[in-house]
């Protein structure tokens, strides 16, 4: 989940497991988003479809499943080739 890592410091933060969604993080009503400090899960963000532009708030686990800004097409989404072969 997207949460803050208490635990034993390991770099599981998206900036370093996701950076492409990195990238997307916007700031939100909250200030901006320490990328050190988020982790894929529920917790939800506000992010910037590279492809497009649109901004949507979106939990990293659920970008990450549907591989991408769920307003793009699945062809166009930007994470969709990540793991690709």
């Amino acid at each position: 989940m997207l949460r803050m890592d208490q635990s034993n410091g390991l770099d599981h933060d998206i900036g370093t497991t996701a950076p492409l969604m990195a990238a997307e993080l916007q700031s939100d009503q909250h200030g901006p988003a320490e990328v050190s400090r988020i982790f894929a899960g529920t917790k939800e963000y506000c992010l910037k479809c590279m492809a497009h532009g649109h901004i949507l708030r979106q939990s990293g686990a659920h970008r990450l499943l549907s591989r991408g800004c769920t307003k793009c097409p699945a062809d166009e989404r930007v994470l969709a080739g990540l793991d690709d072969a």
